[in-house]
């Protein structure tokens, strides 16, 4: 799925975490990340990108990897859609 940002325009997926998302909005510097991969990809959700506070309080595994689908309790975690080429722009290696 794509995504249409007003700077990228038609661009790959994520979804961010709201500190990551924050910082990207705020052109601030991006907090330490993980990024989880689904292994069982949703229309809406290609890759999940997390702050290290996010991921540890979600639960998610450190270091990250693959989530399984039983992993993927998507709904309980508080993410933002966003231009894959945004996050890319913004963020350095995790």
């Amino acid at each position: 799925m794509a995504f249409v940002c007003h700077i990228h325009g038609e661009a790959g997926l994520a979804h961010l975490c709201e500190h990551i998302h924050g910082a990207i909005e705020a052109k601030a510097p991006v907090p330490s990340w993980l990024s989880y991969p689904l292994a069982t990809p949703l229309d809406e959700y290609i890759v999940l990108r997390v702050c290290v506070a996010c991921a540890t309080a979600a639960g998610l595994p450190v270091p990250a990897r693959m989530l399984r689908d039983d992993e993927a309790a998507l709904e309980q975690l508080d993410t933002e859609p966003s231009c894959e080429a945004c996050f890319v722009a913004r963020a350095s290696s995790p």
